[in-house]
């Protein structure tokens, strides 16, 4: 019993090597950059505002959205780069889903916007996402609620044959618990 169970065990972590392994060479081939790390409140703005600058016509976010010291949503230029997307571009949307409800700078200088949509009500999860253009790229953190150093991933690069495969879940969680909230 116990060698069948030890025999099971490492069948499913070749298969997962294996697995992991057709991935990353599907993902090479596909021209779909993966950069990850480890990130604090300074980088993660950096990057929110990159991708702001880089959407076309749709930003996703699902994160806390809190008031922490640090936080994103209360850094004053993530909340310039958001105001000088929209008056520069007229199709540009953003819909944000935070657990927290907290009143950050962010959402006092948005909560009214006609193209940018908060709400509150996502479930706290670990997995924190920014996607722009329904997955063209995305930046997947995970932290606790409020949690300062983060690690992350950030797909570059996501051909629209794959995007599904890449973020579609992410964008149904989203798009399910936006509407619920």
């Amino acid at each position: 019993m116990t060698v069948t169970v030890l025999v099971n065990i490492v069948g499913l972590a070749a298969v997962a090597l294996v697995c992991a392994y057709y991935f990353y060479r599907l993902s090479s081939l596909f021209g779909i950059r993966l950069r990850t790390g480890t990130n604090d409140n300074t980088l993660a703005a950096e990057m929110f505002i990159t991708l702001v600058g880089e959407a076309e016509e749709e930003m996703l976010v699902c994160d806390d959205g809190n008031s922490m010291v640090g936080s994103v949503y209360e850094n004053p230029d993530v909340v310039d780069a958001v105001r000088g997307k929209l008056e520069r571009s007229g199709q540009f949307r953003m819909r944000c889903l935070f657990s927290s409800n907290d009143r950050t700078k962010f959402r006092a200088a948005f909560d009214d916007a006609e193209r940018v949509e908060i709400r509150s009500g996502a479930s706290r999860r670990d997995i924190h996402y920014k996607i722009i253009d329904r997955g063209r790229k995305g930046y997947l953190s995970r932290h606790s609620q409020g949690g300062v150093e983060r690690s992350y991933r950030l797909y570059d690069g996501v051909p629209p044959v794959i995007r599904e495969a890449v973020f579609g879940r992410y964008i149904a969680d989203m798009d399910r618990e936006f509407h619920a909230a």
